[in-house]
């Protein structure tokens, strides 16, 4: 059973709510990417064995190292257009070789892995090369587009054909649109919950196998009484590890890909718009 954390002097020293206060003066865009952070940093164990605590940077999050997305086993066959086609393994490791000659990892990358992506890569039957591809990451896909031979409307066309294949092809389905509706008010319920200081404490609950009561959460997170430890149990605590899970998350970069304006603004400009 997770021990039980009631008091402010039992959290961990490099909390200081003060410093969060800088989140405001951030754009959009480098906001969603300390949220970013904390969502990529969910795996208990990975937290368990990696978490650094950094005390002197403002900004900085929890910092975890390990992977960073999940991959589906094994390879699978994906259609290819004339002018939009998947990255096979094949075309993957020439871009790989081609960047380390070119020096774009720094002098001290690491080599196995890449050693060991092309192993994979050219061991593969050579009229499959260019068509198997590995399992993409939870909803990611890397594609090449011919933009030389091909104009913005025809891409655009084989694409529209191309993506219910893909999405067959990985078994992928499409996201439900009303995820994107709800994007900005999620953007405001991030501010107004203090929702990236309680992923820290969140994930720090996860690494140390504590539990940070409810009452005393609200209380370190709203020194202003605006919030107490019911709203913390029904309201905050639940959007954070909803967020956290990432699946309100896709809807907020929905909404800002429609508008993309956003992502320059300041964090305090946008809570001004939005009152």
């Amino acid at each position: 059973m997770a021990k039980r954390i009631n008091k402010p002097e039992q959290l961990p020293e490099w909390f200081n709510l003060e410093r969060y206060e800088a989140l405001l003066s951030l754009s959009v865009a480098d906001f969603i990417m300390q949220m970013d952070f904390r969502v990529w940093a969910k795996d208990p164990e990975t937290i368990k064995e990696n978490l650094i605590h950094i005390a002197d940077n403002a900004l900085a999050p929890v910092a975890f190292e390990g992977d960073s997305g999940e991959w589906k086993d094994g390879v699978c066959d994906l259609t290819v257009g004339n002018y939009a086609s998947p990255l096979s393994n094949f075309h993957l490791c020439l871009y790989d070789a081609a960047a380390r000659k070119k020096g774009a990892y720094g002098e001290k990358a690491e080599q196995s892995a890449s050693r060991q992506f092309v192993i994979e890569g050219i061991t593969l039957d050579k009229a499959q090369a260019f068509k198997s591809v590995p399992r993409p990451m939870v909803d990611r896909l890397p594609v090449s587009l011919n933009l030389e031979d091909a104009t913005d409307e025809q891409i655009v066309d084989e694409l529209r054909n191309l993506l219910p294949l893909w999405r067959k092809q990985t078994n992928t389905p499409e996201p439900k649109p009303e995820r994107e509706r709800a994007g900005f008010s999620i953007l405001t319920r991030l501010v107004e919950y203090q929702a990236i200081s309680m992923m820290d404490l969140m994930l720090w609950e996860q690494a140390e196998d504590v539990r940070i009561t409810n009452e005393l959460m609200a209380r370190v997170l709203f020194p202003d009484h605006s919030r107490g430890g019911q709203h913390i149990a029904q309201t905050n605590r639940p959007f954070v590890a909803e967020m956290m899970k990432g699946d309100q998350h896709e809807g907020l970069l929905l909404a800002l890909e429609k508008e993309p304006h956003y992502y320059d603004w300041t964090i305090s400009d946008f809570m001004k718009w939005k009152e």
